[in-house]
């Protein structure tokens, strides 16, 4: 996704294609409450994957159109946040030993000794599946 200076909220942009519909009527045709929308048209909340859902099929649109337009709103928002950010460290693995030693030994768990075999299904065990 390309990242955009000061995106708009989504909600700004639901305001444009509700055009002169009224808060209550588009709630009740998304079955959300009118805060819900009002609040969303505000800027207030973000569009839900639920919503994005809801109003992809009554606009017309795709669902990921409305979830990204969010997510990148949210994202420009967080960056711009003045908290600050955690360094990233490099996590120093040891490898899980039968003798006690390393990562088992220090979270009480056994170690495996030999690869987990998972049995595979047989043409003759798997379940038939009738229509």
């Amino acid at each position: 996704m390309t990242q955009m200076f000061n995106p708009l909220h989504s909600g700004k942009v639901l305001r444009e294609y509700l055009g002169d519909m009224e808060v209550t009527v588009a709630a009740k045709h998304q079955h959300v409450s009118r805060t819900t929308i009002s609040r969303i048209l505000s800027g207030a909340l973000a569009i839900s994957a639920d919503l994005s859902l809801r109003l992809s099929d009554a606009l017309g649109s795709h669902p990921s159109f409305w979830y990204d337009m969010q997510a990148g709103y949210d994202i420009w928002q967080a960056s711009h946040k003045n908290v600050p950010r955690l360094r990233a460290s490099r996590l120093q693995l040891r490898p899980r030993t039968a003798e006690g030693t390393g990562t088992s030994a220090q979270l009480g768990t056994p170690a495996l000794k030999t690869p987990i075999d998972i049995p595979r299904l047989s043409d003759k065990s798997a379940p038939e599946l009738i229509l």
